[in-house]
């Protein structure tokens, strides 16, 4: 089994996939305003003053003291925060839980100024904690300097903070040479991403195959026809017979989807790579939450609901959307007329294919519209165009034949591990790939990270760099926008 991994999340703790909530207050139980969505009616926990963490009763919510008697104090912080993690492995006992939390200190716990130094031992707390009592340890911030200097901590040394995947192996494995090419490709605006129904799963939505059978165990088959011979049938015959049968089957779909109270961990960590275009085949909104979770004000134009003329990212909406329960394309029929319907979308997808590297998730390309899609780009580039593959394919299986079928066009790279662990090595590997996609940060122009460089040297240019920085900001001529939005000013 792997480790516990600790996990970097650009997204509001609201929208965080969690099995257990860790909040900060202080030796008196002051709750701060922003926990209050959280925890609209918190209790103090019956030992708090005598431990400094705890819940009240069977709560899934946990408090931790980030003060030392009210004063400001990172030794007692990262203790106290030490202390609840192991409480909580113990309490619970169960392996792999997934623990959210805030970056402790930082808001009314007093120690803001001092972020560079507090995050630093923070980390490595939270990831001895992880590993130490095999838990998923999630910690989410909206704030993305502070998101960027996280990672810049973790860049300093990518083998320690995952060391459940290699630094180099085969094409096919998961490594993190892989994923420093993907995140290289995405901080650079290359990268793609295509979502697939396998995203869904860990927020709790069924694919593909799961969502038909729910759909036919709440349907009336014919009674000349078993459940044993329907299921002969292939998927979209599946769902041929049962549209032709009964007409709200779209709704059905939808209210399927619907129920979904979160985006998936895999779904936050893709959003975290800000790819300016994306695909996906599935019906849900759960990506496009994601990208809004760091930034309400960061809107997906979803296509072809909504027109992007404003310089914003999209999502392409291939197979329809659960608020137009009338364009989903789910029935052999609908397959069989897309290409009439739906050709601009296609010409769109394709247009990713042409220009960008793919990364599919959650995907075995097996959507006949898709992969007819993929052959007409593969057909239409000439010999020239050089060697460079499409994309990538992340795979919770092994597909030799497949992996054979797309050799030289689409990399395929397996996930599978014993145990059904195939699911939490993509996350650990997209959060690889998110660590990779900022590192070309511009933390050093936040004073508050000053105590996370590594030198007196460092430090002086950082705050020299500010300074240049605060005057390029006052410009207000044409020359100077370009510098301006490179420094993120």
């Amino acid at each position: 089994m792997l480790k516990g991994h600790l996990f970097l999340l650009h997204a509001d703790l609201v929208d965080v996939p969690y099995d257990v909530l860790v909040l900060p207050t202080d030796h008196t139980f002051t709750v701060g305003e922003r926990w209050k969505p959280l925890s609209p009616n918190p209790k103090r926990p019956a030992r708090f003053d005598e431990q400094h963490f705890g819940r009240a009763g069977d709560s899934k919510l946990w408090w931790v003291d980030v003060t030392r008697g009210g004063v400001p104090d990172r030794p007692a912080l990262i203790a106290n925060a030490t202390a609840c993690l192991a409480d909580i492995a113990a309490t619970l006992g169960t392996p792999l839980l997934r623990v959210a939390l805030p970056v402790l200190g930082t808001g009314e716990g007093g120690q803001d100024e001092e972020s560079g130094a507090l995050q630093l031992d923070l980390l490595e707390a939270l990831r001895k904690a992880a590993e130490h009592h095999q838990l998923d340890v999630l910690l989410a911030t909206k704030d993305e300097r502070r998101f960027q200097a996280l990672q810049d901590a973790r860049l300093a040394d990518p083998a320690r903070w995952f060391p459940g995947i290699p630094d180099t192996g085969r094409g096919d494995e998961p490594t993190l040479a892989l994923a420093q090419r993907l995140g290289t490709r995405a901080r650079r605006g290359e990268l793609s991403v295509f979502l697939g129904a396998g995203v869904n799963v860990g927020a709790g939505l069924p694919d593909w195959a799961g969502m038909v059978s729910a759909i036919v165990r709440a349907s009336a088959l014919p009674d000349t026809l078993t459940v044993e011979q329907f299921s002969k049938l292939s998927l979209l015959d599946q769902a041929e017979l049962l549209q032709r049968r009964d007409p709200k089957f779209a709704q059905a779909v939808v209210d399927q989807v619907q129920h979904a109270v979160k985006p998936g961990l895999a779904h936050l960590l893709l959003a975290s790579l800000r790819a300016q275009q994306s695909a996906t085949t599935n019906y849900d909104d759960l990506y496009e939450r994601a990208v809004r979770s760091a930034d309400p004000a960061r809107r997906l134009a979803v296509l072809p609901y909504q027109r992007r003329t404003d310089g914003r990212p999209w999502l392409l909406k291939l197979h329809g959307d659960i608020d137009h329960p009338d364009d989903i394309v789910l029935s052999r029929s609908q397959f069989a007329a897309y290409d009439a319907r739906h050709r601009p979308a296609g010409a769109l997808f394709q247009a990713m294919l042409l220009t960008s590297h793919l990364l599919v998730v959650g995907a075995s390309l097996t959507d006949d519209n898709v992969l007819r899609l993929v052959h007409e780009v593969r057909d239409y580039l000439a010999p020239t165009a050089g060697n460079d593959h499409f994309g990538t394919v992340l795979t919770l299986h092994p597909e030799p034949a497949r992996c054979a079928l797309w050799s030289g066009e689409l990399d395929w790279v397996s996930l599978e591990r014993p145990d059904d662990e195939s699911p939490r090595v993509l996350e650990i590997l997209l959060d690889a790939v998110a660590m990779q996609a900022y590192s070309a940060s511009t933390s050093v122009l936040d004073e508050r990270f000053d105590t996370q460089l590594a030198s007196d040297r460092e430090r002086d240019l950082a705050r020299r760099l500010r300074s240049i920085a605060g005057e390029v900001e006052k410009q207000t001529g044409h020359a100077w926008q370009g510098l301006k939005t490179t420094l993120g000013l």
